[in-house]
């Protein structure tokens, strides 16, 4: 997951005013065939969902990206990134200390997504956000108060990856986890695939809504420095 803080200067609305956008939400074919292939089914499912709503913003240099990991994400999304850091407990008081941005953006785990996994487990769902190095899964209302201690107004909130699509990723997850001789099972029906079969595959994808109506499984915050 990735957290990208940006400048931008346009009109903000009201104070402890949001807008919860739940259009439908797509990835063209040729990007979504680009993660296929580099990154298997299931993270490449998740990455095209944070991929699509960033790129539905409109970005002003300079950017400071939190949580950049290796960079891939942010990648498909500018062309240009002026800092990068990735995350620790302070990573919110610490992109407020420097001053330089007007408005923040992060794709975030949600609190229903320890609900909508593969397996109905608290114990499976414990050991999946460690796995993932999942922080924080918290409520709207919390991202708002967050926020507001460092001065930011959370002005949109952009819900992504409805139930099933969950369901479907963390099944193509812990199939992922089945060996075969020291190699992963999908890690060897996948090389095999032609790149026709991955065109194909891509195509189909891309028709996929990455929407939801509701929480979401993931979510766009976008907060204007007050």
């Amino acid at each position: 997951m990735s957290m990208n803080v940006r400048s931008q200067k346009d009109t903000p609305p009201q104070s402890g005013a949001y807008v919860t956008d739940v259009r439908s939400l797509h990835l063209d074919a040729p990007t979504f065939r680009m993660l296929l292939e580099l990154q298997g089914p299931s993270l490449g499912l998740w990455r095209a969902a944070e991929i699509a709503v960033l790129r539905e913003q409109v970005y002003e240099q300079p950017v400071l990206d939190l949580g950049c990991g290796d960079g891939l994400v942010t990648s498909f999304v500018l062309s240009k990134v002026e800092v990068g850091l990735d995350p620790d407990e302070k990573v919110l008081a610490q992109a407020a200390e420097r001053g330089i941005y007007e408005r923040f953006e992060a794709t975030v785990p949600t609190e229903a997504f320890s609900t909508w996994l593969f397996l109905p487990s608290r114990r499976y769902a414990a050991w999946r956000n460690r796995q993932l190095a999942h922080r924080n899964l918290w409520s709207v209302e919390r991202w708002v108060y967050h926020l507001r201690r460092v001065g930011l107004e959370v002005e949109m909130v952009r819900p992504y990856l409805r139930r099933e699509l969950v369901y479907a990723w963390d099944a193509l997850e812990l199939l992922q986890q089945i060996w075969i001789c020291r190699r992963r099972l999908v890690s060897i029906i996948w090389r095999h695939l032609t790149p026709s079969a991955l065109d194909w595959l891509a195509l189909r994808a891309s028709r996929l809504d990455l929407s939801s109506s509701t929480v979401g499984g993931g979510r766009l915050i976008v907060a204007r420095k007050r």
